[in-house]
């Protein structure tokens, strides 16, 4: 996907964009590719994983996701997906 693409959909600033993506380039985990089609443009692709990397990730992720949510109930989890699945559908 192209940077610009990336940042519209994200709805992101350029810079806030830009640091992210620094530091996800850094930590391996994206490559900035030039476009073939537009020689002044990169895409950004996922870098590619080993499966023990992958899990060390998805394992980082869910803890997060356990520690943010922890202070809700089922019932307000389910909910809070609801609402944000509702907020992020495409129109």
């Amino acid at each position: 996907m192209k940077i610009g693409e990336l940042q519209r959909v994200l709805s992101l600033s350029s810079g806030t964009l830009t640091g992210a993506l620094d530091r996800m380039d850094r930590a391996g985990m994206i490559r900035r590719v030039q476009d073939t089609r537009d020689g002044r443009a990169f895409r950004v692709e996922p870098a590619p994983f080993d499966a023990r990397r992958r899990r060390a990730i998805e394992s980082t992720l869910e803890t997060t996701e356990a520690e943010s949510f922890a202070k809700l109930t089922a019932r307000e989890r389910r909910e809070l997906f609801r609402i944000l699945t509702k907020l992020c559908a495409q129109p």
